[in-house]
Parts: C-alpha cells; sequence; structure tokens
C-alpha cells in the first residue's frame, strides 16, 4: 500500500504555523503599532509583487504538485502558496522586529546623506543576466527568473537604504536572512522528499545543496528573505529619520502618527519624503548628536539601556536624548576639581536653560491649546508670575532658578541654606541676544551633543523640573565640595563672598533628617521622573499640536518614583559615596550618643556595620515610595508602560537582591540578572504592575 503524500496544507499545520504562533507569543508584550503597519504593508506588496510571477511559474512548467495535495487555485496557483507569501512575511519581519529592538536606528543613520550606488548597480546588472538566462531558457530559466523578479526591487531597495543597512550590528542585519532561510530550505526539502511539490526538470541546473533542496529553491528562499529584510531595514531607516526630522523641524510637522495602521496613506507618504529628503535638508549634526548619546547611556546605564528596548521608538529617541543631558550636566558638576567649578558649571547650565526657553517661546507662534506645554513656558518666561510643580519648587518668572533669597524655597527641609546668593546670576537675559548657537560652541566640545539635544527638547519640556534638578546639582556642589575653592573664577560666576564662605566652610553634616532626604531625591531624581513623564505624553500624542501635559497625580507619582529609585542608588553606592567624601544619611539615624555616624568618615570606619545599619532603612524607605507610584505606571500612555515597567523593575530587583545579602557592592548586579528580570516584566502578566515585590529565600524575587 502507496504511502499517503503529505498535503500542502499540512505543511503550514506542522511546519510554518507553529513558528508564527511562537513569534507571536514572543513578540507580543514588545509590539509596537509600527511593527503591525510594517508586517501589513510588506505582506500586501509581497503577495502583489509575488502572484503574477509565480502564476507564470506554474504555467511555463517551472514548479508544480501533484493532484490532491491543495486544498484550491487562484490564478493557478495553490491557494496555500498563496498563504505562504503572508506567513514568510510574517516570520521574517518579526523576527526582524525582535532582534532589532536593542538597536536605536537613529544612532546608526548615516552620517552624511550617501546611496547605495554601487550595490545597486550590481543588483540591476543581476536583474539584466537574469532577463538574459531566461531569454536563453533551458536550465537556467528558473534562475533567471529569480534574478528578473528580486533583483530590481532589491536593487531600488539597497539604493536608499543599504549605507543604513550597513552600519546595522551584524546580527539585527543578517539573522532575519539566514534564520529563516535555513529553517525553510529544511521545510521544502521535506516536501520536495515528499513530493508535496517538485521542479520541472528543463528549467533547473540539477544542482542540489543537498538531498532533495535543489539549488533554485535555496536562491528564491535566500533571495526573498533578503528582500524581506531589505524592506524592514527601509522602514527602520525612515521611521529613524522622520523621528529625528520632527525632533529637528517641528514646524515642517513630520511627526509620524503614532499609530500608522489609523493613517496609511500618509505615513507612506511621509516615508517617501524622508528617503527622498534632499541632501541639504539631511539633520547629519543631531544624526552625529544621538550616536554620542546612545553611547552615553550605554556606557552608564545599564539598566536603563537594556529597558529601553522596551521604549517605542520615538519615545526612546526622546528619553535617550534627556539622559544624555541629565548624565553629562551630572558628571559637570561632581567631576569639578573644586567648588568654585562645580559653581561655574551649575551657572553656565542655568544660562543655558534661560536661552532655551526664551528661544523655544520666541519659535512658538501660535502657543498651543490652553495649558499646553507652550502656554505654561510662555508664562514662565514672560514673567506672568511664579509657577510650582506641584512639590513646592518655585520657580521665577523668567525661566530660571530665583534671583532673590525670599523667593528661593529652601534647599532642605530644616533650614534656610542661602543657596540663592550663590548659584545665580542677577542679569537677566536680553531676549535680543539670545544666541544659542553661539553659546554651544564656547562649552567644552564633549558636552555639545547633549546640549544640542536639549535644546531640541526645550518645546517639549516645562522648565520646572529641568529646574529642579539643577538645584540638585547646585546642593551637590556646595555640601561636597571636591577641594579648597580657587580664586580665578569664570566670568559665569557671581558668587557673594560672605555668603561663599559662610556655605563652604559649613562642618555639620547637609542631610539632616529623613524629610532633607527625600526632598534631595525629588530635586535629581523626582524632577527626572516629572520630565520623562512629559517626553512620554509628547511622543505619544497623535500629532504635534495635540501635546497635553500629563496628569497632575501622574506627574506626583513620577517624582515619588523617582524618589524610589535614587533611594536605591544610594543604598547601593553607600560605602562608594562615603569614599567620595559624601554622605546622604540622615545624621538623624544615627544611633543616640553616636556622634559622626551617619559621616562619610563614620561609614568608612565601619563599611559593614553601616550597611547593615542603614541600607536596610533606606531600602524600606524606596519600597514605600515605589508600592504609592507604581499603580500609576497604567495611566502613562499605552505605547511607553512597558518600557518605564521595565526600567523600574530593573532597579527596584536590584534593590531586593541588595535586601538578600547577595548584593554587596554594585559589580554584582550583572546584566543577566538584569535580561532576566526583563523577561520577567515582559512574560509575568503580574510583575512590575504593582504587586509588592518581597524577599524570599535568597536569589528569589516574588511577588504579592
Amino acid at each position: 500500500m502507496a504511502e499517503r503524500m503529505i498535503t500542502y496544507l499540512e505543511i503550514h499545520l506542522y511546519f510554518t504555523l507553529p513558528p508564527c504562533l511562537l513569534l507571536y507569543l514572543v513578540h507580543r508584550p514588545l509590539l509596537q503599532p509600527r511593527d503591525t503597519f510594517r508586517f501589513l504593508l510588506l505582506a500586501f506588496i509581497a503577495t502583489a509583487a509575488t502572484i503574477p510571477w509565480d502564476s507564470y511559474l506554474i504555467r511555463s512548467g517551472v514548479w508544480g504538485y501533484p493532484e490532491g495535495v491543495v486544498w484550491g487555485t487562484l490564478f493557478d496557483i495553490p491557494v496555500e502558496e498563496i498563504s505562504f507569501f503572508v506567513i514568510q512575511t510574517y516570520i521574517t519581519t518579526q523576527l526582524y522586529a525582535l532582534l532589532n529592538k536593542p538597536v536605536f536606528h537613529p544612532s546608526h543613520l548615516p552620517p552624511l546623506p550617501t546611496r547605495g550606488v554601487l550595490g545597486g548597480t550590481l543588483l540591476l546588472l543581476l536583474s539584466l543576466l537574469g532577463g538574459a538566462l531566461v531569454y536563453l531558457g533551458g536550465p537556467a530559466t528558473y534562475t533567471g527568473l529569480i534574478f528578473v523578479w528580486a533583483c530590481p526591487v532589491l536593487s531600488l531597495l539597497w539604493y536608499v537604504s543599504g549605507p543604513h543597512a550597513l552600519r546595522l550590528p551584524l546580527l539585527p542585519a543578517l539573522g532575519p536572512v539566514v534564520i529563516p532561510t535555513l529553517y525553510l530550505w529544511a521545510v521544502d526539502t521535506y516536501a520536495l522528499r515528499q513530493g508535496t511539490w517538485e521542479i520541472g526538470d528543463g528549467t533547473k541546473f540539477g544542482v542540489q545543496l543537498w538531498r532533495g533542496l535543489e539549488f533554485e529553491e535555496a536562491l528564491f528562499f535566500f533571495v526573498s528573505n533578503a528582500l524581506l529584510t531589505m524592506g524592514s531595514i527601509a522602514f527602520s531607516h525612515a521611521f529613524a529619520l522622520v523621528d529625528v526630522l520632527a525632533l529637528v523641524r517641528r514646524e515642517e510637522r513630520w511627526d509620524a502618527p503614532s499609530n500608522p495602521i489609523r493613517a496609511p496613506c500618509s505615513t507612506v507618504y511621509l516615508l517617501y519624503r524622508a528617503l527622498t529628503l534632499p541632501a541639504g535638508d539631511y539633520p547629519s549634526a543631531t544624526i552625529s548628536d544621538l550616536k554620542d548619546a546612545a553611547q552615553t547611556l550605554e556606557k552608564h546605564s545599564k539598566s536603563f539601556h537594556i529597558a529601553s528596548s522596551a521604549f517605542g521608538e520615538r519615545c526612546r529617541l526622546l528619553l535617550l536624548s534627556y539622559y544624555a543631558f541629565c548624565r553629562v550636566t551630572d558628571n559637570l558638576v561632581d567631576e569639578a576639581d573644586d567648588t568654585t567649578q562645580a559653581l561655574e558649571s551649575v551657572q553656565m547650565i542655568d544660562r543655558f536653560l534661560k536661552m532655551c526657553y526664551l528661544e523655544a517661546a520666541e519659535r512658538s507662534t501660535d502657543g498651543g491649546p490652553d495649558g499646553s506645554v507652550e502656554d505654561i513656558n510662555q508664562a514662565l518666561i514672560n514673567g506672568n508670575g511664579h509657577a510650582t510643580n506641584g512639590n513646592g519648587h518655585a520657580i521665577n518668572g523668567n525661566g530660571c532658578l530665583p534671583q532673590d533669597k525670599e523667593q528661593f524655597e529652601p534647599m532642605l527641609a530644616s533650614r534656610d541654606s542661602g543657596y540663592a546668593d550663590c548659584l545665580i546670576s542677577t542679569t537677566p537675559l536680553d531676549a535680543d541676544k539670545v544666541d544659542v548657537d553661539h553659546f554651544i560652541t564656547t562649552i567644552r566640545p564633549h558636552l555639545r551633543p547633549a546640549f544640542n539635544l536639549f535644546r531640541l527638547l526645550a518645546p517639549l519640556l516645562p522648565p520646572q523640573p529641568v529646574l529642579d534638578l539643577l538645584c540638585g546639582y547646585a546642593f551637590d556642589a556646595l555640601e561636597f565640595p571636591p577641594c579648597v575653592a580657587r580664586t580665578d573664577a569664570s566670568p559665569w560666576l557671581t558668587v557673594k563672598p560672605e555668603s561663599y564662605s559662610k556655605l563652604t566652610e559649613k562642618q555639620e553634616q547637609p542631610i539632616r533628617t529623613e524629610q532633607d532626604l527625600i526632598l534631595y531625591c525629588r530635586r535629581v531624581a523626582g524632577s527626572v521622573g516629572v520630565a520623562c513623564t512629559y517626553l512620554m505624553h509628547a511622543a505619544s500624542s497623535p500629532s504635534p499640536g495635540s501635546v497635553q501635559p500629563p496628569p497632575e497625580e501622574v506627574i506626583q507619582k513620577a517624582s515619588d518614583m523617582g524618589v524610589a529609585l535614587q533611594l536605591v542608588n544610594i543604598a547601593r553606592d553607600l560605602v562608594d559615596d562615603a569614599s567620595l567624601g559624601r554622605s546622604y544619611v540622615p545624621s538623624a539615624w544615627a544611633t543616640a550618643g553616636t556622634d559622626g555616624e551617619t559621616d562619610p568618615e563614620g561609614i568608612l570606619a565601619d563599611p559593614k556595620g553601616a550597611v547593615e545599619r542603614f541600607r536596610p532603612r533606606l531600602l524600606k524607605l524606596a519600597f514605600r515610595f515605589y508600592q504609592g507610584a507604581v499603580p500609576a505606571l497604567a495611566q502613562l500612555p499605552e505605547e511607553t508602560r512597558l518600557g518605564a515597567r521595565a526600567a523600574v523593575a530593573c532597579y527596584m530587583a536590584m534593590g531586593v537582591l541588595m535586601r538578600t545579602g547577595w548584593f554587596e557592592r554594585k559589580g554584582r548586579w550583572t546584566t543577566a540578572v538584569k535580561m532576566a528580570v526583563l523577561g520577567l516584566v515582559l512574560y509575568v502578566p503580574t510583575w512590575g504592575r504593582g504587586h509588592k515585590l518581597q524577599k524570599t529565600r535568597v536569589g528569589q524575587l516574588s511577588i504579592n
């Protein structure tokens, strides 16, 4: 009795649909509207372009199938074959999307507007060769038809996006070609051996890669996956350019719809405009700045670098740009040679912020809808009264830190530190003399990329959170001076001698109470959380004119979450900070009758004891703020929730490990553990969504 022949439908059920299901389950948490749009458009193009070609192949006898193995036909093509066009597109594009999640495409854009002329020309020559082979007929017919079908499209794709493809890491660029090709080679081998379909004898070379796999079939799967991958790269290339241009040229309305599926025609036209952008309009400088920002993130924050893969592409661009500014300015103050240089840096940043917001106000012609970010900036900059950010952080009408001590909220809750006398220039800026371009040329070259990027973010951010961050810098500069001050102060510094000497000669510990500690954390980290919340809402707005500020409750919870993360950082770096002459442990936490226990010298005298006494208390406080703030993550825009949960979970799981005793120094916090936490956030529904992190047995993380 003859063995039953396997049908084409069974090939799908057993071999091609299971990978689709697996990719769907793996990719679903990370799926963005752009991923779905790319698949749908490429599937439509692939099906429309392949049906006439495949129909010709069957009618010409290039390949065929026996009776009884297909369910039905359309244009002489088996219905299962048409389904395969969609299935293969899904496999390749979803694998591409997964492998490219860690890739920040704007930083891989070519620095200059270049075209893939050489590669495009070679592929066109292959098209001509294919036409000649088809004309001659015989064993080269199938190979020629593959070249004629694929090479003209590949030539065009390589011409517009080849230089971008060459700049990508190998796995994201080649993985979507190689992995599906190898798998489909195995499936095709099985189907050919089973006789589900066959290649015509007169149109093939008769060469097999291995028993059952014809050379032409292997070439087809390789070329078709290369087509789909290059099409996906072209999408990434175009979207990256659109996102950069939307940041650089807001007045030209480059913003892509937050969900391109709802506006497919306008999205395709926008991508076309980006890929055909004139050389004179190419944003080379901003691309270079973004590359520098991406390197800064990867070097200084492994947690956010890993978690950033879960954000949408535009949101990731905005957050990465802001992170670069925060990191560079923090280093600028922290790594100063002395207090005078640190104060110079603070005042230089303050002057830059004034100029950015004045420039943003000048460029805002319509002000936006009532209550928009533009209106908030306008009110702050034009002197229409004082504004606060909900935490009582006062800001004056010039969009800068207050100039008078009476206007300045005490840096710490337990006393008036008088920092206003030392920080701020009393000379207001003349709006007619604002020249941010010139100002940026006067600062050190390694600072310029981050400052350029913040200048582009200013229209999307109110000044309050940024200025709160600057207050935190000022606190560190004055309360933890690196060494004795210089006498050759720069023109930026306008310090009153009597105030300066009063501050630098303080002997008492700066942070006295728990309230002091919390306010410090609000300055240096809560402010960053608030700013990121504004940027998340801006990235998710359907159009640039509809950006609305986040709800007040979300802003407050973002500040609380920043406090929680900063407390974890302080707990982690307890001994390291003390070695630098810093202690953020409130003096009120010292044991009764013990002097200097919370000072840097006291911590270094007994590091293990200090960790045992103070780290659990810091973490307890951190988790209290975390528990209160984490439910608000659900109120963030949908495209940003997963990334926010991932970033928060990486930090807070670090706190859990510190509680277990496995974590003594930050070097123990490995990338592998962070990846495991990210996996839990992605695939365990309750992880990081407001459930309580607890300590169980050593090395375990559990959820209530």
